[in-house]
């Protein structure tokens, strides 16, 4: 049986150049990048490292479950989806599919930073270590264009309405989502390829195994690939989605500014109550977007930049450190969309709100005048 004190995340492998930053993913640079010239720089990256990973980051976790959760409740319920059209109810669906995918993501990095409250000396850790950067960078890149496919069908909505009928499908962006997923597998697989749990003797007792994180063969030679990998992680899952979110929503609040103005001049009130709520709905879309863009952008043109200049230097200079804020950023994007919704969008407030009263109404002891009268038998 395997000794957990002898047990080692990474061993130290004989190309060093291997174990580069891959800064087209959600990562934090570990310490042992850390240089000896730059003391006080590195002490603040360690401290500042060990606060976002152990402190902040479960937190920031435990709320996207949470709130990705009450999401999935309130945008499945019949009640929710009652008066909308075809076009809204598949803004809905993807909705729907967005807060599973950054249920996932939150799921994900949770047991990681339960995991790795312990360090990295058990096995559940080690492996979850290897496969865990995949993982989150599947669901980081599925609703990252989730974001992008339902900014899309919003902007079809509002500024080519009859085409947007004619197009827009429930089951078309079932479709799409499931498309988005799978494609999202696909382009992280390499990420599954690089490293390999490999088992020696253990230096100090012939009474272990101890377990070790190297290379794969794919890895050492055809490292081509992985860098190919990179790039196309960089356009697809930075470049591209960004400029799309970017365009279409600033196209999207122009229409709106616009309609908003000539909605006063409806006279029908049924006409102009739907006109209202199709403009809230934008809206709750586009500040959900906007949101996306001020919390990941950074993000997204640090890594685009650094993969494209071929920086794999990972020291406590600035550029890390940036690295680190900008990725937990990211992170807390995962957590905002309840609290966005809960803001921009009234009917859902009035189902959260209920929802919450009836939870605490059925848990409430009964009070004295809702308790049934007791006749004593006896008196009989």
């Amino acid at each position: 049986m395997p000794c957990e004190e002898h047990f080692s995340d990474f061993q130290k492998y004989e190309n060093e150049s291997y174990f580069k930053q891959n800064y087209t993913m959600f990562t934090f640079p570990p310490v042992a990048l850390l240089t000896d010239e730059e003391d006080n720089l590195a002490l603040f990256y360690e401290m500042l490292r060990f606060s976002i990973k152990n402190v902040c980051l479960p937190i920031i976790f435990v709320l996207g479950i949470v709130g990705n959760i009450v999401n999935l409740l309130v945008l499945a319920r019949k009640r929710f989806r009652k008066g909308l059209d075809g076009v809204e109810r598949s803004a809905l669906a993807g909705l729907i599919f967005l807060a599973v995918s950054d249920l996932m993501f939150c799921v994900v990095g949770f047991l990681g930073s339960v995991l790795m409250q312990e360090g990295p000396s058990g096995i559940v850790s080690m492996y979850y270590g290897l496969y865990s950067t995949g993982l989150l960078n599947i669901f980081l890149f599925s609703s990252t264009w989730m974001t992008v496919a339902i900014s899309l069908e919003r902007y079809l909505a509002v500024c080519h309405p009859f085409l947007a009928r004619r197009c827009i499908r429930t089951r078309r962006t079932v479709g799409v989502h499931f498309g988005i997923l799978l494609s999202s597998v696909v382009l992280n697989l390499p990420l599954f390829l690089e490293q390999e749990v490999t088992t020696a003797p253990c230096a100090i007792t012939d009474s272990c195994q101890c377990h070790f994180v190297i290379p794969t063969e794919f890895a050492l030679q055809y490292p081509q690939v992985l860098k190919v990998h990179d790039l196309m992680w960089a356009i697809l899952g930075t470049c591209v989605p960004f400029m799309l979110l970017l365009v279409s929503n600033i196209k999207i609040i122009l229409v709106v500014c616009r309609t908003a103005k000539n909605s006063e001049g409806i006279s029908d009130v049924d006409e102009r109550r739907k006109h209202r709520d199709a403009i809230r709905v934008t809206m709750s879309l586009v500040a959900m977007v906007i949101t996306f863009l001020v919390l990941v952008g950074p993000s997204m043109i640090l890594t685009f930049l650094t993969v494209v200049s071929s920086s794999d230097n990972g020291g406590p200079h600035s550029h890390t450190i940036a690295l680190l804020i900008t990725n937990f950023c990211q992170a807390v994007k995962f957590a905002t969309n309840f609290v966005l919704y809960c803001i921009t969008n009234k009917q859902f407030r009035q189902q959260v709100r209920g929802a919450v009263c009836r939870t605490l109404q059925a848990t409430r002891p009964p009070g004295p005048e809702e308790i049934p009268l007791q006749v004593d038998m006896l008196e009989k």
